[in-house]
């Protein structure tokens, strides 16, 4: 009902023919005209305000919706616009060539759908909703079903785009031309949508809300809201049905949350507290919300009703991205959420805290702890190069007492690169050599072995590219090779992450090959892990 198309009676004509029409639809509801509100296609009456509506179904499915109303007002739900009955007890009128009826009240304002405490507001609405609409009587004649067409519809929404997709490479125009670019991404989408809904257990759903005869308002968006005073109001209810209520959520997601998942999650949220949504529901949900609908309808109307809207089908086609990513991390939100409640622990394991599994994150994080609880003296040990004696530990160094949660300074503190290169060995004093057999040493043993460079030389290289060297290292430097060498891994005296690569790379471009007990090594650092989590 537009103010173009002719004022509240959706009628063309005269506003003097229009009032005597007017004055005629109310005659059958006992009422008497005093004006019109053109603005909100509101009529005054000697009652108060009304609004007359345009019915687009047959009398016998008017029928069906004022019982369906008259069912929500007896099991509590009053948040609706209440349909007027005639004199003769009918629900509608039929005026020229339509058929009308009557609601009480004003247009009231439009619904804010970009709060937050709208949209919670909003879903505990349609929850109440769909649960006073449980155990709707049966209706005599015209009682709309609509469980089964929600795949049907699906399908010939994905066939008609393949037929738009072939009229589109046949034409021309600005239009057809972008459609064409573009349907085969929306094309995948309808199929993965179509697949998903196919997929989900989708007759059980159908089963159980026809046994509980569920109502459905079937056009759930923010526009169909009102506020009248304090009060929020379902408006639009010309096409209530026995239907899956999840598709009202869905609807409201798409129309209401658009691209912003939070919005969408406190809204899902929120109808979940009232009226809990089940994992079958929730894949029906993520199957309608993944279906290209804006693409579809855009299309239709172009190819079928000759309605071009070029600028909307760019818009929609330069948000796809974000819908996409919307839709996945909706999926994502759901089901973190859904995974804390899947893993309590039982009574039995809850009652022995000392035999009862860790969590996940505390099992990793200790995992992580002990593979990095391995200390360079520990390794070097193992590889025969120091008694059983332990270093001191170096200022920075990894130990015991380091944070389960925080990663350590050096996880790996050396890297080994077996290099063939013939040079003349360095003596080592007070150093075992190793026992190994002989022959090539296999590469497991060589990614073990700790690489060691001329420490002197090193050093130099260090203090070229700018870098001091702390007591560790320095006493490596200065120490005559008459003297035992202390292994200890150089650390830089700067914070982990600000050393640049370049000049880790020029370290090791420096560093010299070493002979240690007839094999060769090459002492090269590693570049700064990141630094610890504050």
């Amino acid at each position: 009902m537009t103010k173009e198309a002719g004022g509240p009676l959706d009628t063309a004509g005269s506003p003097v023919e229009e009032r005597r029409a007017l004055q005629t639809l109310l005659n059958r509801y006992g009422l008497t005209l005093r004006g019109i509100e053109h603005r909100s296609d509101t009529v005054l009456a000697d009652r108060g305000p009304y609004q007359v509506r345009r019915f687009k179904g047959s009398p016998d499915e008017l029928r069906f919706v004022a019982a369906a109303l008259a069912h929500l007002e007896n099991r509590g739900f009053t948040a609706l616009r209440r349909l007027c009955l005639t004199t003769d007890g009918e629900p509608g009128v039929h005026l020229g060539t339509g058929l009308f009826y009557l609601v009480e009240g004003e247009a009231g304002r439009r619904f804010d759908a970009g709060r937050r405490g709208e949209i919670r507001r909003a879903a505990a609405l349609l929850a109440a909703f769909h649960q006073a609409g449980e155990g709707l009587p049966p209706v005599e004649r015209g009682e709309r079903v609509r469980y089964d067409r929600w795949p049907t519809v699906l399908q010939e929404r994905h066939g008609d785009l393949q037929v738009m997709r072939r009229e589109a490479v046949r034409s021309h125009g600005e239009f057809a031309r972008l459609f064409a670019e573009y349907v085969d991404d929306f094309l995948e989408q309808s199929d993965r949508a179509l697949t998903g809904l196919l997929a989900a257990p989708l007759e059980e759903v159908k089963r159980e809300c026809a046994a509980r005869r569920c109502l459905a308002h079937r056009r759930f968006t923010p526009g169909r809201l009102r506020r009248v005073g304090q009060e929020l109001l379902v408006d639009g209810w010309a096409h209530l049905a026995l239907d899956l209520p999840v598709v009202d959520a869905a609807r409201f997601v798409i129309a209401g949350a658009g691209s912003d998942p939070d919005q969408a999650f406190a809204f899902l949220e929120a109808y979940h507290d009232a009226r809990p949504i089940s994992e079958p529901e929730w894949e029906i949900l993520l199957a309608w919300l993944r279906f290209p609908h804006d693409f579809w309808r855009l299309g239709h109307l172009h190819f079928a009703r000759r309605e071009t809207h070029r600028s909307r089908l760019a818009r929609v086609i330069r948000h796809e991205v974000e819908r996409e990513v919307f839709v996945e991390t909706l999926a994502l939100q759901w089901a973190s959420q859904k995974l804390v409640q899947l893993l309590p622990l039982t009574s039995a394991e809850a009652s022995s805290p000392e035999e009862a599994p860790l969590p996940a994150e505390q099992l990793t994080s200790q995992e992580e702890r002990e593979a990095t609880l391995v200390t360079e003296a520990e390794e070097l040990i193992g590889l025969g190069i120091l008694e059983g004696e332990e270093p001191e530990e170096a200022a920075g160094a990894p130990s015991a007492d380091w944070p389960a949660e925080e990663p350590p300074y050096f996880e790996v503190p050396f890297e080994v690169m077996p290099v063939s290169l013939e040079v003349d060995p360095v003596p080592f004093l007070d150093v075992p050599p190793v026992d190994e057999p002989p022959g090539e040493p296999e590469p497991a043993e060589v990614t073990e072995a700790v690489e060691v460079a001329e420490a002197v030389e090193v050093a130099e290289a260090l203090e070229d590219v700018g870098i001091e060297l702390g007591p560790v290292e320095t006493l490596l430097a200065e120490a005559p090779p008459s003297e035992a060498l202390s292994l200890e891994a150089p650390l830089a005296d700067e914070p982990p992450g600000e050393s640049e690569p370049a000049e880790v790379m020029e370290v090791a471009e420096v560093a010299e090959a070493v002979e240690v007990a007839g094999r060769v090594l090459v002492w090269k650092p590693f570049p700064p892990p990141l630094p610890p989590r504050g």
